[in-house]
């Protein structure tokens, strides 16, 4: 085997392999508590809250139109998704993982016991009660959604001032 062929069939593997890069899009919701400012209670209310999880209310619609994307002069794509964790991986579709109706009364335990507002604050994921609980909170979520649109070509978004080219160091045009 020549230099040529094995540069040759290097390169083309070099690409095959590098392909599913490209393709491949991932994620994750997570909640960022402690990234902003927030208040805290100078005296906790007496009570203990049990968080239960939501019962999902959400709609059913998973629309991907990302392909019109590819079109000649049809220069976007867009997507809905209702419950995103259950859309199906492709090239033009994220893999989303998130349980929301779990994640989202973690996130409400967190910030009652960030911001000090009752003296203890728990999260149950089996539904169980009688530990001497207060309060429960239920809920409902009805709404956990993305929406995403793709521009394949156009005007540049940057500023004017910041698309217009330099002179070369030490000189002008």
């Amino acid at each position: 085997m020549n230099l040529l062929t094995w540069l040759a069939r290097l390169g083309a593997a070099a690409v095959v392999l590098s392909l599913p890069a490209c393709f491949a899009s991932y994620g994750k919701w997570t909640y960022p508590s402690g990234h902003y400012p927030t208040t805290t209670s100078p005296q906790p209310a007496k009570a203990f809250v049990l968080v239960e999880p939501l019962l999902d209310q959400r709609g059913g619609e998973n629309l991907s139109s990302m392909s019109w994307s590819y079109v000649p002069l049809w220069p976007i794509g867009w997507s809905h998704f209702d419950r995103p964790e259950a859309t199906i991986h492709g090239a033009d579709t994220t893999q989303y993982v998130a349980d929301p109706c779990l994640e989202v009364p973690r996130s409400i335990v967190i910030e009652l016991q960030r911001q000090r507002l009752v003296d203890r604050a728990e999260f149950t994921p089996d539904y169980r009660s009688g530990v001497g609980e207060t309060h429960r909170l239920r809920g409902v979520l009805r709404a956990f959604t993305v929406e995403e649109t793709r521009w394949t070509y156009g005007r540049d978004q940057r500023r004017d001032d910041d698309a217009r080219p330099t002179p070369p160091s030490g000189g002008s045009w």
